[in-house]
């Protein structure tokens, strides 16, 4: 996301283009949009909530990658490099998996990308949201989550702030698209996340978990 569509060149467009197109591809998987009722037919990579990380990964590979976000333990935050999977789309994957759980159940799976200018991860994020709106239009008890702006509680200087937009299942489940713009006292990349959260996982974030 290092550079604004305005100021690239028209091979560059086609590619960004592509590269868009593929990413909904890659998120969601089902069988037709009138069908995705339940946040478990959408996949990141063909892995999605409700599937276990050990069918992915080893045991070892889940804790040597165990991340140290959150003040409240009650999720526990798993990076692995995106080119683990082969991924050609992002940078990391994140899955979220409840402590103390020895399955590994993935209450959260994340596509993780670092943008060298967030006003690109903002004009990406409407993008995608509005494809989103569009794609499930005619789908019963599906909310939309508007875009809006929060400070990020991981910074008490109040510097940093995170923009979210997405769909809320009748089930609970929701897909978000966050863009993380970070202050450079916290953090020197800002982020870009599109998520599959469960209900459950969606209560522990509005819990204020950092």
């Amino acid at each position: 996301y290092s550079k604004s569509l305005t100021h690239i060149g028209h091979s560059e467009k086609m590619l960004f283009m592509r590269l868009f197109i593929a990413v909904l591809i890659l998120i969601f998987t089902l069988p037709t949009p009138s069908q995705a009722d339940d946040i478990r037919d959408f996949q990141i990579e063909g892995m999605s909530v409700g599937d276990s990380m050990l069918d992915f990964l080893s045991e070892e590979k889940i804790k040597d990658n165990i991340q140290d976000f959150y003040k409240n333990n009650e999720f526990i935050p798993v990076w692995i490099e995106g080119s683990y999977f082969k991924s050609t789309m992002y940078e990391k994957i994140e899955f979220n998996y409840k402590n103390g759980d020895k399955n590994y159940i993935i209450y959260s799976i994340s596509g993780l990308n670092f943008p060298k200018n967030i006003n690109d991860c903002y004009e990406k994020q409407i993008e995608i949201l509005n494809d989103l709106d569009e794609m499930f239009a005619d789908v019963k008890g599906i909310q939309k989550m508007n875009i809006e702006k929060y400070r990020h509680t991981i910074d008490k200087s109040g510097k940093s702030t995170f923009t979210r937009g997405g769909l809320i299942f009748d089930t609970g489940g929701a897909i978000t698209v966050d863009c993380n713009d970070f202050s450079n006292e916290v953090e020197s990349k800002d982020e870009m996340y599109i998520s599959i959260d469960t209900k459950e996982f969606t209560k522990f974030l509005n819990s204020d978990p950092y």
